[in-house]
């Protein structure tokens, strides 16, 4: 020992073996990417620091301080929790910007934090956060001995608590799961948990984090895909299902366990004005181990969210049949699920968490989750990015814009991003306090996201957007002029390319994929997609003989 502390380095070093060892031995992992990531610690970080971080690169400790501080933050538990928010980063991300889901990102970290505890330190850990370094400010055992809540919704609960509070529910779940349990919860359910330890407990919770949460995953999510990775891992109507969900319900998420199957599924959207379109379909089976899916189209899946896309206009129905072994099997049958009516408004409402489908289409309205008479709600994130087919620019026109932006804009808001994803470069956050009118993107897409907290709620948004699409490269006013003409009832194309006698036509369809390269032979061209029983939309584009791009037309046949 000495004034320095540089003893701590060799515990924070340990740690990180043992984090490393724990991640690759015990579920096959290659450090926290799976490609064999240099875990690099530093200690000492900052003067008096009463902290310790992932900075998305490296893991970084401070010397503590004070009365109620005494120690370096560099135990074991602390290390491994560390790391894990780097797991989490390659992993489900799960977002920040949201209280709820950055309470599962912090009770991951502490189910891992405990779980290479008990690892490199068998028969000498407790359920306590922080006792380690003499200052405990969490217990996974009882979390209200903290402050924290062990009951969704129940005491100590509150949406605009920190992600380390809430990070108490699931927590618990990790605890009875793991130990077992009986009693009555904060909303007055009798529950009874019998624990199935560590290893089996660990295991759900990883294959949970690593293969089906996403960055906009809620508690709800986090109990279908832990009985999901549970039925994966150990069969329909196991021990291990059962337990799963007994905790979970013990926690105030979902109902009880029931060896019933039943299945069930959600669209993300009904209805639209355009193929193609593209619906994620959003699995809410009990105790299925495997899934059909026949989409009504010729098409089937054996996914368990399968995202499908319809390619041509019509009404759908869709089927589910979820095999669930010993339990048994059930189907559901959705008719006219789905509907392509190029009559119809092309217009979608934001759901109140996750991301909407795509949207293809070159023009639509977009209304926030209230629709078009109603508020939008409290603790809402989601997104959606519009990247019509064939664009090469996307417009939007706001018609109705009401946000709460109290405090400029750090509450609720609308962030705007050229390009198709958050990575892309913002165009700009909105509230109250700055309205946006009309936004011109500088590509093919744009990517809106929403963000509400849980104080006041707003009328919100109705917006229209419109596209960009491919033009002539040449004066269609001149001798050169291009016209396509498309029949679309009979599936015929007509290409009149006026005095050019050379060159290309080449059609493609909605997805880039090449249909038919045609020769220009003469003013007329001409081309039967009935032949091909092919409906759809294509894109048609004229060549000069030097491959000069002249002309892109969208065309929708139907």
């Amino acid at each position: 020992i000495n004034p320095q502390k540089d003893e701590y380095a060799t515990d924070v070093h340990w740690g990180s073996e043992m984090t490393y060892a724990y991640f690759r031995l015990i579920h096959g992992r290659n450090s926290i990417d799976n490609l064999g990531y240099q875990l690099n610690n530093y200690v000492h970080y900052d003067i008096a620091l009463v902290n310790a971080m992932w900075d998305g690169e490296r893991m970084m400790y401070g010397d503590g301080g004070g009365e109620y501080w005494p120690h370096p933050l560099t135990s074991i538990e602390i290390v491994g929790h560390e790391t894990t928010h780097g797991l989490i980063s390659f992993t489900a991300d799960l977002n920040w910007e949201n209280n709820e889901i950055g309470g599962l990102n912090e009770s991951f970290c502490d189910i891992f934090g405990k779980a290479i505890e008990s690892y490199a330190k068998p028969g000498d850990w407790s359920w306590l956060i922080g006792e380690d370094v003499e200052h405990v400010i969490r217990s996974m055992s009882n979390p209200s001995d903290y402050y924290s809540p062990d009951t969704y919704d129940g005491d100590w609960w509150m949406d605009d608590e920190s992600a380390h509070v809430l990070a108490g529910v699931q927590n618990h779940w990790f605890y009875l799961l793991t130990e077992g349990g009986t009693g009555t919860n904060d909303i007055g359910d009798s529950y009874s948990v019998t624990g199935i330890g560590m290893d089996a407990a660990s295991a759900i919770a990883f294959r949970n984090l690593t293969v089906y949460l996403t960055p906009y995953s809620n508690y709800n999510d986090a109990r279908f895909f832990a009985i999901q990775s549970a039925i994966d891992l150990y069969g329909a109507c196991s021990l291990e299902a059962e337990q799963t969900t007994n905790a979970w319900y013990a926690v105030g998420v979902g109902e009880e366990y029931t060896d019933e199957v039943f299945a069930n599924f959600t669209p993300s959207a009904s209805e639209w004005c355009e193929a193609p379109f593209t619906v994620a379909f959003a699995n809410s089976s009990i105790n299925g181990g495997e899934f059909l899916w026949d989409f009504g189209d010729g098409s089937t899946s054996t996914d368990l969210n399968p995202i499908h896309t319809y390619t041509a206009p019509g009404l759908y129905d869709v089927k589910l049949t979820a095999d669930g072994g010993l339990c048994g099997i059930d189907d559901t049958i959705s008719v006219g699920a789905i509907l392509v009516d190029p009559t119809a408004d092309c217009s979608i409402i934001l759901p109140t968490s996750g991301i909407a489908a795509t949207q293809k289409s070159c023009a639509g309205t977009l209304f926030d989750s209230g629709g078009p008479t109603g508020d939008y709600g409290a603790n809402e994130f989601s997104k959606v990015t519009i990247a019509p087919v064939g664009a090469v620019g996307v417009t939007l026109n706001f018609v109705e814009f009401d946000i709460n932006g109290i405090w400029g804009c750090s509450d609720d808001n609308l962030k705007i991003y050229d390009g198709p994803n958050e990575d892309s470069p913002l165009i700009d956050t909105y509230c109250n306090a700055y309205v946006p009118s009309t936004i011109n993107s500088s590509g093919s897409a744009i990517t809106l996201v929403f963000k509400s907290d849980s104080y006041v709620n707003s009328a919100g948004f109705k917006m229209n957007w419109t596209c960009t699409e491919g033009v002539s490269e040449i004066d269609e006013n001149s001798e050169n002029e291009i016209t396509i003409y498309p029949n679309p009832t009979n599936g015929t194309l007509t290409i009149n390319t006026g005095k050019i006698d050379f060159g290309s036509i080449e059609i493609t369809d909605a997805l880039g994929k090449l249909i038919v390269t045609l020769p220009i032979q003469s003013t007329l061209s001409y081309f039967d997609f009935s032949a091909h029983n092919a409906k759809g939309i294509y894109f048609v584009k004229v060549k000069d003989g030097n491959g000069n791009l002249l002309k892109t037309e969208k065309v929708v046949l139907y």
